[in-house]
């Protein structure tokens, strides 16, 4: 048995268990139209197996690499980055054994043994150990894992290995997210790897959670069918909620204490994405350019800034709060039982309603129009990539593949379970809503590649959240920002055109 070594936080609960191939064995075939008065001959008796091929098989060659110690890098002062991606052992939490039994999966079929190199710092502060490591020619890991901005640095700095050309993988796979794939390959690169190889992106992927009972009073029908239909809209959830609004606490004043149809405070990461809009398009030539300021863009703006701003008294937004979890935030109020929908993520808001008594239903953000063809899932990640040190991209692309493949099967279908469990195992539709969710997950070239210090300041680009939860005149604001964007764009289309190592 390999082992899979590292010291890592514990996780959550129970692992899911996946179907198995069927198989039919068809009656013998007898030809009985023949004239002939001889013996015929014994009909052929031999049984005809049918498989029928498992639709998540990885169709990796098989490989031994005779021990061989994989090593992924991940910050050693903030132990939890890691552990979004291996276990060194069981607990009996469906989550910690899921990923774990993952790992092994893939340790046993090629003879490998999984390692964490401790990288110095914070997860936010990993990429200048990185590239140091990466420019003085150190092989000391085959993976990294960090911030999403630092990724996009460390990018820029070329010391990363595009994926595009490892060996083995295939980005057509549900392993690897479309929506993300697509919006991250630049000139037919990509740099980071933000897939099912970890559940961190699962965990920070945004959708909406409902309170039930909440609902049930209202009178107001579950969107579920809605969802399965595809004609789930901004305007059904708008109206849904624009027009509840109490004053619990009866001092006159809106505040954290009454009940409100919607409610965000705090950054509100990802919200414009899922409704399909990324700051940064492509050309016909496959590179970034600007492509926000379109008709149905800024529309999405103004009506999500007129929900908010424009006196309907159901939707509740603040730009900050004490903290993710203090009572200020939109995240507890949810859990208090006074809000409707919450905007948030899988993981934070799951988190907030644990000891809550709250009944609740989750359903994807809605499509903004009927030209929105999917339900996509804006979210953040902590992208995964090759340094340039790693020589071997048939070993690391097979080893990519088999983890990302057995994420999908195994540790996704376990990370449901996880949010579901403790009281809301029964509500099949919800989990049939988490599987259109993570399924339609978008880390969008926007916020990826807008990090620099000054654009994000400047541009709407990296916080384009800002542009869905501000009251501000869009078309005023986004002239000011025409050079920084046009600058940004520029290093980076320099950067994706130019030959790497």
């Amino acid at each position: 048995m390999k082992r899979i070594t590292s010291a890592l936080l514990s996780a959550l609960m129970l692992l899911s268990v996946l179907g198995t191939t069927a198989c039919s064995t068809p009656d013998p075939v007898v030809d009985t139209t023949a004239a002939d008065t001889t013996a015929a001959p014994a009909p052929d008796t031999t049984t005809v197996e049918e498989t029928t091929a498992d639709p998540l098989a990885d169709n990796l060659p098989e490989a031994d690499y005779d021990g061989y110690t994989f090593r992924i890098g991940a910050s050693g002062q903030e132990m939890e980055w890691i552990g979004y991606l291996i276990r060194p052992e069981q607990n009996g939490e469906v989550l910690n054994d899921a990923i774990y039994k993952a790992n092994l999966a893939v340790a046993e079929r090629f003879d490998i043994n999984f390692e964490h190199v401790p990288l110095s710092g914070t997860n936010f502060g990993t990429m200048e150990v990185v590239v140091q490591n990466a420019k003085a020619g150190e092989d000391a890991y085959d993976l990294v894992t960090q911030h999403d901005s630092q990724s996009t640095k460390g990018t820029l700095q070329g010391v990363y290995r595009n994926v595009h050309d490892l060996e083995h993988i295939d980005l057509s796979r549900p392993w690897w997210p479309a929506h993300t794939t697509n919006a991250l390959t630049v000139n037919g690169k990509m740099y980071v790897i933000a897939n099912s190889m970890s559940y961190y992106g699962l965990y920070s992927t945004r959708c909406l959670f409902f309170n039930k009972g909440l609902m049930k009073d209202l009178g107001i029908e579950y969107p579920y069918e809605d969802v399965r239909n595809g004609t789930w809209y901004l305007d059904d959830l708008i109206t849904m909620t624009k027009d509840i609004y109490s004053d619990l606490d009866n001092d006159g004043a809106r505040s954290v204490q009454d009940r409100y149809g919607f409610a965000i405070t705090g950054t509100a990461y990802c919200f414009l994405e899922c409704f399909g809009i990324d700051a940064f398009g492509k050309d016909e030539n496959g590179f970034l350019t600007d492509t926000f300021y379109n008709e149905r863009n800024v529309s999405a703006v103004e009506k999500s800034n007129a929900w908010f701003f424009g006196g309907t008294q159901g939707a509740y937004f603040k730009s900050s709060h004490a903290g993710y979890f203090e009572p200020d935030s939109a995240l507890i109020m949810f859990a208090g039982g006074n809000v409707l929908f919450g905007f948030n993520s899988v993981g934070r808001q799951t988190q907030a309603c644990m000891d809550s008594d709250v009944e609740f239903g989750i359903v994807p953000m809605p499509k903004l129009d009927e030209a929105q063809q999917d339900y996509i899932s804006g979210c953040v990640d902590n992208p995964i990539c090759i340094p340039i040190t790693n020589k071997n991209m048939d070993r690391t692309g097979m080893i990519v593949e088999a983890m990302s493949a057995e994420g999908y099967r195994s540790v996704q279908p376990a990370y449901t379970e996880t949010v579901m469990k403790e009281r809301y195992a029964s509500d099949k539709d919800s989990v049939e809503m988490l599987d259109i969710i993570f399924n339609g997950r978008m880390l969008a070239a926007g916020y990826l590649y807008n990090t620099d210090s000054s654009a994000r300041m400047q541009t709407s680009h990296h916080d384009m959240w800002k542009l869905g939860t501000s009251n501000i005149n869009l078309t005023s604001y986004y002239n000011k920002c025409q050079r920084v964007i046009e600058s940004r764009l520029k290093s980076l289309n320099d950067f994706f055109a130019a030959e790497q190592e």
